[in-house]
């Protein structure tokens, strides 16, 4: 292959959708930050051990009453959202994977947290409160 000599169009994917089983006892919101636990299942996205990123949630999906696997929720990936943040998440923060999980709707530097849940990389610094998210 070589280098590009003249602007060209290249092919790129806007996330894809999947769904994913829910853990017992579990409320998914719609936006919510959602990760998997140890078990596999879906749960939202905190600053829990062990849980690991997988998107966001499509749809609010309320399996409190049921057990593992009995509801599925749909979770874009690889898609860029807008979040709200603390404040230690600034322009420094651009184009990296500093931003971690504090819960589901919310981000924070791995300094203020207990298990450093990796959220995504910070793509565009909006605000002291708020940076957009590829997850």
């Amino acid at each position: 292959m070589t280098a590009l000599t003249a602007a060209g169009n290249r092919q790129f994917k806007v996330g894809t959708v999947s769904e994913v089983s829910l853990a017992a006892s579990t409320t998914i919101y719609k936006g919510a930050g959602v990760c998997t636990n140890a078990a596999g299942f879906a749960v939202p996205a905190s600053d829990t051990a062990a849980l690991v990123t997988i998107g966001v949630a499509e749809e609010t999906v309320d399996n409190s009453a049921g057990s593992a696997g009995d509801l599925t929720c749909k979770v874009r990936r690889g898609a860029v959202h807008l979040f709200d943040t603390d404040s230690d998440l600034g322009q420094a923060s651009v184009n990296t994977s500093i931003a971690m999980w504090a819960d589901d709707n919310a981000l924070d530097v791995a300094a203020n947290l207990t298990n450093d849940i990796v959220a995504g990389k910070v793509i565009e610094y909006v605000s002291s409160s708020q940076v957009w998210l590829e997850v």
